[in-house]
């Protein structure tokens, strides 16, 4: 069995650009009870979950490294609170698969990589 570690080395950050540059090829869903945010594929293969530096998790395909989906543990309680200009931006944006939200989300966790 492959190590987490192995797979993080080949991981394909590109991988995440182009996931998060077209809204339309992911879905967003909300966890409340979890405070557990889970942007993904709409049809994703299996994936196995890399820690990020303590940020968020990467949904990587074990195959080939892509990235197919990112998973944010304590959303609100934490990840918010450390973006407080999305705070302002979300209040009245449900968290849904609605267009604004995956486009402001995306923005965000794109500058969070880089």
């Amino acid at each position: 069995m492959e190590k987490v570690n192995d797979l993080k080395s080949r991981i394909d950050m590109d991988s995440i650009d182009s996931l998060l540059a077209d809204v339309d090829s992911f879905d967003v869903s909300y966890n409340a009870k979890r405070d557990t945010l889970l942007l993904q594929l709409i049809n994703p293969p299996p994936a196995i979950s890399v820690d990020y530096d303590g940020l968020f998790w990467l949904r990587v395909n074990p195959q080939n490294g892509k990235v197919v989906g990112i998973e944010i543990e304590g959303f609100r309680k934490t990840f918010l609170k450390r973006c407080h200009e999305l705070i302002n931006e979300l209040e009245d944006v449900p968290l849904t698969t609605t267009h604004p939200f995956k486009e402001r989300i995306s923005r965000e966790l794109i500058g969070c990589l880089s």
